[in-house]
């Protein structure tokens, strides 16, 4: 198998167990998922299989959208419900003109510290397997981009819940997100409900749930959920070429630029386009991915294995 499947991924499975659970079922053992979403949360999780795994690193960078809903005056030690509870507090007087006036400081570029249970890696280790074994580092503080903080609904209380549209950058921990507005506030603040809506091409109303995937495995038709390289990256465009240009991209030898089209050639050198273009043979399947660089083409991943 070869390409990408956008899963949603129901709450209570980890991203390693849905990676499992699909090579258990469709025999495909190179798969993986393109960025973990936390267990308690629902959405997106789109899986990369077969060679298309090497496109990974180009699919992980995109802005990714969520619905999340934070409940203020709760901290958790995990930034979520599934945690055990730090603090409480009466946020009765908590409005929803006073939490609008806080999003702006929370978009754009800000500074973020990844929460103790995250895959963030410190001197190689996995941040959630030290925080389990009760240890405890200061993770780094890191940029990332907020590109959108709206508030979708509001529900007053002793424990206001306010429900928010995301669209953020890649490495924008949500559970860090809720922390920060709720020390803003005053109040603190916790994930009580997760679900990524978008992660780059792949929407939430393309997406596949496990029963549908199984549905699929069971009368034959899976590779029907399967979406190609090109399509996951429209931006790279794609041309056929022939059996000896596919040969020579086995063995490793060089290609002329003259085999680009001319079409092909003006999209590459428009301005910010970064020179990546897609190989593909006479049935449509993706050959290689290249770079055009000073008029000359190189190697960035090759796909065809045999």
């Amino acid at each position: 198998m070869n390409g990408f499947l956008n899963l949603i991924k129901p709450a209570g499975m980890t991203s390693h167990d849905a990676v499992v659970w699909f090579r258990k079922l469709s025999g495909e053992r190179k798969t993986g998922h393109l960025g973990t979403l936390d267990p308690m949360a629902t959405g997106v999780l789109p899986l990369a299989l077969g060679s298309s795994r090497k496109l990974t690193e180009y699919l992980i960078e995109k802005d990714k959208e969520y619905e999340a809903e934070f409940t203020f005056g709760i901290t958790t030690d995990t930034g979520d419900v599934t945690g055990e509870v730090v603090s409480r507090k009466d946020c009765s007087g908590l409005t929803k003109d006073r939490v609008l006036g806080m999003l702006p400081l929370l978009t754009g570029e800000i500074t973020q510290v990844p929460p103790m249970y995250s895959a963030v890696k410190v001197s190689g280790r996995k941040l959630y397997e030290l925080a389990r074994r009760g240890e405890t580092v200061q993770p780094k503080p890191r940029k990332v981009m907020v590109y959108e903080f709206s508030l979708v609904k509001w529900r007053e209380g002793v424990s206001p819940r306010a429900t928010f549209h995301l669209r953020v950058g890649k490495g924008t921990y949500v559970r860090a997100l809720a922390q920060s507005l709720g020390e803003l506030a005053g109040t603190g603040a916790t994930v009580s409900r997760l679900q990524r809506t978008r992660a780059g091409p792949f929407r939430i109303q393309d997406g596949y749930s496990p029963e549908k995937i199984l549905q699929l495995k069971r009368s034959g038709k899976l590779d029907e959920a399967l979406l190609p390289p090109t399509k996951c990256l429209p931006e790279f465009p794609a041309f056929p070429v022939g059996p000896d240009v596919i040969q020579a991209v086995k063995n490793g030898a060089p290609l002329e630029a003259s085999l680009i089209p001319g079409a092909v050639r003006n999209v590459l050198s428009s301005s910010g386009h970064p020179g990546l273009f897609f190989l593909m043979d006479r049935n449509g399947e993706v050959v290689a991915l290249m770079r055009l660089e000073d008029d000359r083409i190189r190697y960035e991943k090759v796909l065809i294995t045999s």
